[in-house]
């Protein structure tokens, strides 16, 4: 799935534009196994393997459009990259019981998904601001604030998290 919105208002004298495009879902790949006793019972059951991949990006921009060159701004431009990867399991067991040819009796049970993911954020901002300093512009990103900090840039392992869960009866 892509969405992606993008929008500009003037805001006094400046431009503002938002731009967020995203990507990506859950896929589950199942292992399952049923099979039958006498005729009358039926029982199944399965290993989900939910696989998640989600990357949004956001770029936001302000400019002075007011034409006065001497209000020590220019413009400045923010971009973000946020993207979750993951893989969890889930399971699910049902069972069908058939007393006369015509009727069905069944049961299922699903549990609830526990997800391990890792989450990334990293960030850019770049702003004119004409004559205020002596640099046409200053650029700064969220790797060298990690390195400057000491703080590491390195994805790090969330703890699993449970989605919610659901129960459905078989038919």
């Amino acid at each position: 799935m892509v969405d992606g919105t993008s929008s500009k208002q003037k805001s006094g004298r400046l431009l503002q534009q938002n731009d967020l495009r995203s990507s990506g879902g859950i896929t589950e790949i199942d292992l399952s196994l049923a099979g039958g006793y006498h005729g009358k019972w039926y029982l199944g059951g399965s290993l989900g393997i939910p696989i998640l991949n989600y990357t949004r990006y956001q770029t936001f921009t302000e400019s002075d459009v007011s034409g006065n060159t001497n209000n020590d701004f220019g413009s400045f431009t923010y971009r973000e990259t946020y993207t979750t990867r993951g893989s969890g399991l889930n399971f699910k067991l049902g069972t069908i019981y058939s007393p006369t040819s015509a009727w069905r009796i069944g049961l299922a049970v699903h549990t609830s998904s526990v997800l391990y993911t890792t989450d990334r954020i990293s960030a850019s901002m770049i702003t004119r601001t004409e004559k205020y300093t002596s640099l046409p512009q200053v650029s700064i990103n969220s790797d060298t604030l990690d390195q400057i900090t000491g703080v590491t840039s390195r994805p790090q392992r969330a703890k699993p998290r449970e989605a919610a869960s659901s129960w459905a009866p078989f038919s």
